[in-house]
């Protein structure tokens, strides 16, 4: 469906960086649970950083059409 549902406790911010470094998507979280549609990006890896009250995490997840 394009959707990945990201779940960290005490999530305040969320960004997605394209594989040039380019930061797509920036957006302030209130909650411990989104549902981000990557159908909105084209194909490529991107890393997807997680900041926390705790640190920042990371992954990396694949577009494929």
């Amino acid at each position: 469906s394009g959707n990945v549902t990201i779940e960290a406790e005490g999530m305040q911010r969320l960004t997605v960086v394209n594989e040039l470094g380019q930061v797509v998507y920036d957006a302030e979280m209130n909650d411990s649970t989104t549902i981000l549609n990557m159908s909105q990006f084209g194909v490529g890896v991107y890393l997807i950083r997680i900041y926390t009250e705790n640190g920042i995490g990371a992954k990396r997840v694949s577009v494929i059409r």
